[in-house]
């Protein structure tokens, strides 16, 4: 997709979409204050801003899940209209594609496509055949031809599900499309097929915004870019025109000089906490022998799929493996050594899947905190509160969790908040090595700033940190060390200072060993 390809400036016509005047008020407190966004026919226009900036309600307004104050209007092709449920923004041309795609596992693909729109017989009855077609052609204009439309939702991979729910608002005969952090779970060559479609979206006509804590992705392939800080307008750029800093500045309200701590390099590096030596598992890694060093950041980087997180859940003891060893601190790791003892022992796994293994939704943030302690603020099978508030007011104050009250449900926080309790209550076990694995997926630039202070200051204090990421100017701009992973193998090991984008990127797909 061409960036910047003059939608702004030329002869477009009049906007598809403008909100004038949108605000929105929940008990007592201003989601939205006053904010004016217009989208034009085949515009990308990118919707950014720190988490709790308004995103969200913005696009549930224009979604009709939540309704403007009084004031605001919303019109469409010239006129105003009132979009007062879900339904109607979907009649009106408007589909929203979320984050985390909304398939029913049970269903195939076909079948979730045209869930409540499915083309029917004279006779009354669903017409499967006509369905199954259809979903065929939406697929092909997706680069998705090859999927089987009787596939269930449950076998399909994380791309095959974004499509299948773009296939969806196109069913619908979508002209607006939103799509929320659409690349978030998708490696580099998913999210360039992606841009792809996105561009032959583009090309027909269709207007999308897109929503992203990537702020690269915004360079590539949007036109526009609107940011939004604590529910109010504070720019709208012309991507060709707008630069890295000024686009931060807007969203966080200052200057962003240095967005990666300085590197702790040789200075604080120490002897080996973890040796790993042949590890192999049946297919998916083969072989896998590394070091690492107390007070670094080591980087894994590679495709999705390629082994990373997996060799870490292997190494940690999540996952099983048929053979080589494992050495943490000076001890040999046993496969039977239950996760608790390995905890205790000074070695904690953060997942990449903060809502399935991170969080536990249902409850709050002060019973989310406390899990990994609760023996030691426990008596007799009865929790100490005094003590577990103590605990979680911590971890709350020292990383500057964004909460109302320890007792909110931690569900209801950002991603980034929710985050920074997980990370915070594995720090109560004063770890030797902590694994991050995607620690900043969908959250805001000004916490991630944060995150990355704090994996420096841990490094600057003897812990070793094992860094897994997508995002390859994080592990450029975080690690003294990077371990390049391909299809299950070290495919190379590099010195901060001979890592580059280029060549990590030329072992992904040249997969080399060293």
């Amino acid at each position: 997709m061409q960036q910047g390809s003059g939608v702004v400036g030329g002869n477009m016509g009049e906007p598809v979409l403008e909100m004038k005047n949108i605000s929105k008020t929940f008990d007592g407190g201003k989601a939205l204050d006053g904010v004016n966004f217009s989208c034009y026919a085949g515009e990308v226009h990118g919707l950014v801003g720190e988490n709790g900036a308004g995103k969200s309600t913005l696009v549930k307004i224009l979604s009709g899940v939540h309704q403007p104050d009084k004031g605001g209007e919303i019109h469409l092709w010239g006129k105003k209209c009132v979009i007062g449920n879900p339904r109607i923004a979907e009649e009106l041309g408007i589909g929203m594609v979320f984050q985390e795609p909304r398939l029913i596992p049970d269903l195939d693909v076909a079948e979730n496509v045209f869930i409540g729109n499915e083309p029917m017989k004279k006779r009354g009855s669903i017409d499967s055949k006509r369905m199954s077609e259809l979903t065929k052609g939406f697929l092909r204009s997706l680069n998705f031809g090859s999927l089987d439309v009787h596939t269930k939702a449950a076998r399909l991979s994380a791309p095959e599900k974004h499509a299948v729910e773009i296939a969806r608002v196109l069913a619908l005969n979508a002209k607006i499309i939103v799509l929320d952090e659409p690349t978030s779970s998708l490696g580099l060559n998913d999210t360039a097929n992606l841009f792809k479609v996105l561009g032959g979206l583009k090309d027909r006509g269709i207007s999308i915004i897109y929503i992203s804590h990537r702020l690269d992705e915004l360079f590539q392939i949007t036109d526009r870019v609107t940011v939004l800080r604590d529910g109010r307008l504070t720019g709208t750029l012309k991507s060709t025109e707008m630069q890295r800093e000024q686009l931060i500045n807007l969203m966080i309200g200052r200057p962003l000089n240095m967005v990666y701590p300085e590197k702790s390099g040789s200075r604080s590096r120490g002897d080996p906490i973890l040796e790993v030596t042949g590890l192999r598992r049946d297919g998916v890694l083969h072989d896998i022998s590394f070091k690492a060093y107390r007070g670094e950041v080591l980087g894994l980087a590679g495709l999705v799929g390629a082994g990373r997180s997996e060799l870490m859940r292997s190494v940690f003891g999540l996952d099983p493996v048929d053979g080589g060893g494992v050495v943490f601190d000076g001890r040999r790791k046993s496969r039977k050594v239950a996760l608790k003892k390995t905890m205790a022992s000074g070695f904690v796994y953060v997942s990449e899947d903060r809502k399935g293994e991170g969080i536990l939704s249902s409850l709050s943030v002060k019973e989310n905190a406390i899990v990994p302690i609760l023996d030691r603020i426990s008596r007799m099978g009865f929790v100490n509160d005094r003590k577990g508030k103590k605990e979680a007011n911590h971890i709350v104050e020292d990383l500057d969790v964004k909460v109302a009250s320890i007792q909110q449900e931690i569900s209801s926080l950002s991603g980034g908040n929710q985050q920074k309790v997980i990370v915070g209550r594995w720090l109560k076990l004063n770890p030797k090595l902590i694994v991050l694995d995607e620690p900043t997926q969908g959250i805001d630039v000004g916490v991630k700033q944060e995150l990355y202070r704090l994996i420096r200051r841990l490094c600057d204090e003897g812990v070793a940190v094992i860094l897994i990421s997508s995002d390859l100017p994080e592990i450029l701009g975080m690690s003294d060390r990077v371990i390049v992973i391909s299809d299950g193998r070290i495919a190379a090991e590099l010195s901060s200072e001979e890592a580059t984008e280029e060549r990590i990127c030329s072992y992904f797909v040249e997969g080399k060993s060293y």
